[in-house]
C-alpha cells in the first residue's frame, strides 16, 4: 500500500476491488484519513478519496446500494477521545460525503448491516469508558435513530447477523465511572431488529476481546481466540454458538434503476442458495428456470439481482436451499 497502517478496515466492494480506509500510521505518530483500493485483476493498488477526518479503530460496512458506510472511531493514538462523525464513500466518484453523525461518539465499536438494509452500531469506548448504547442509520433516510441498550456495556467485541434475523453481541472489554479498571465479558447477547429490545443469551465459555466470529454455514458461529485482558493473556482456544434455525425470510426488494429486480433474504446456511424464476407459478419446480447461485451479500444476508426482470411484466421467484 502507499501508506503503512493498522487499526484499518478492509472492504470487498461490489466490483471486486478491495477499499481500505484510515488507520493508524505508528511510523507518523498519526491516525490516517486516506483510502487505497486494491484491484484483484492487476494486483494493484491505487489511491482514492480521502475521509474527511483521519480515523482508526472505526467500522465500515458496505450497504445493499454499493456504497460504504464509516462510523465513529479515535483520532490519535492515546484512544480517550473519540467520533461521533460518520462518511459515505460512493465507488462510482471515488469521494466521500459526510452524513449525520451519530448521537453518541464511540470507537472499538460493531457495524451490522440488518437485513432490511440499515446499518446498527452498537457498544464501544468514548472518554476511556465503554457504553451500552445503541443506533441505526438508515441509508434511505440519511438519519441515524436511537434503538435499546445493551445490557452491558461493552467494546471489542463482535455483533453476528444470525440466519434468524437477529444479532449475536459476544464478549468484549467492560467498564464503568465506579469501576474504572477494565475487564473482559463472557457474556453474550442477541438483539432483535423487530422489537429494537436486547436479551440475554448463553455465555461464552471463556471470557474475551479482540477475538473473531464467523457465521458457519451450518448456522453456527465460531468464536476464536482473542485477548483476556484480567491476566493478561492472548487465548488460542475457540468455541461454538448454536444459533436458533431461521426460516428463509424475503427482505428489501426493490426496482433498480433499468427495471432489473433486487431481493434478499436472510435464513439459508447449509450450503447453496439457487433462484429460479418462471413467468407461470403454477408450472411444476421442473420447469423453472435456473438464474444462478446466490451470493452471501455479507455475513448471514444474501442478495440477489435478475436484470432480465426488466424484459418481461411478470416475473415469479424461487429461492432453493440445499
Amino acid at each position: 500500500m502507499a501508506a503503512a497502517r493498522g487499526n484499518h478496515t478492509a472492504t470487498l466492494l461490489l466490483n471486486g476491488k478491495v477499499l481500505v480506509t484510515g488507520g493508524f500510521n505508528r511510523n507518523t505518530g498519526s491516525a490516517l484519513s486516506t483510502a487505497e483500493r486494491y484491484d484483484p485483476a492487476t494486483g494493484t493498488w491505487t489511491a482514492t478519496g480521502s475521509l474527511a477526518a483521519a480515523r482508526n479503530y472505526h467500522t465500515a460496512t458496505l450497504l445493499l446500494n454499493g456504497k460504504v458506510l464509516v462510523t465513529g472511531g479515535a483520532p490519535d493514538s492515546a484512544g480517550y477521545s473519540s467520533l461521533s462523525s460518520t462518511e459515505v464513500y460512493d465507488p462510482n466518484t471515488g469521494t466521500w460525503t459526510a452524513i449525520g453523525s451519530m448521537a453518541s461518539a464511540r470507537q472499538a465499536h460493531t457495524a451490522t448491516l440488518l437485513p432490511d438494509g440499515r446499518v446498527m452500531v452498537a457498544g464501544g469506548a468514548s472518554v476511556g469508558y465503554f457504553t451500552s448504547g445503541a443506533e441505526i442509520y438508515d441509508p434511505a433516510a440519511g438519519a441515524w435513530t436511537a434503538t435499546g441498550s445493551l445490557g452491558t456495556a461493552r467494546g471489542i467485541h463482535t455483533a453476528t447477523l444470525l440466519p434468524d434475523g437477529k444479532v449475536l453481541a459476544a464478549g468484549g472489554n467492560h467498564n464503568t465511572v465506579n469501576a474504572p479498571t477494565i475487564g473482559a465479558l463472557s457474556s453474550a447477547e442477541l438483539y432483535d431488529p423487530a422489537s429494537g429490545a436486547w436479551t440475554a443469551s448463553g455465555s461464552l465459555n471463556v471470557s474475551r476481546s479482540t477475538h473473531t466470529a464467523i457465521l458457519l454455514p451450518s448456522g453456527q458461529v465460531l468464536v476464536a481466540a482473542g485477548y483476556y485482558v484480567n491476566s493478561p493473556s492472548w487465548l488460542s482456544n475457540a468455541e461454538l454458538y448454536n444459533s436458533a434455525a431461521g426460516r428463509i425470510t424475503l427482505v428489501n426488494q426493490v426496482k433498480l434503476p433499468g427495471g432489473a429486480f433486487q431481493f434478499a433474504f436472510t435464513g439459508a446456511s447449509n450450503g447453496t442458495n439457487t433462484a429460479l424464476a418462471t413467468t407461470n407459478p403454477a408450472l411444476p419446480l421442473a420447469n423453472w428456470t435456473v438464474l444462478g447461485v446466490v451470493p452471501e451479500f455479507s455475513p448471514g444476508l444474501f442478495l440477489f439481482s435478475d436484470p432480465q426482470a426488466a424484459n418481461g411484466p411478470q416475473r415469479f421467484y424461487r429461492v432453493r436451499s440445499p
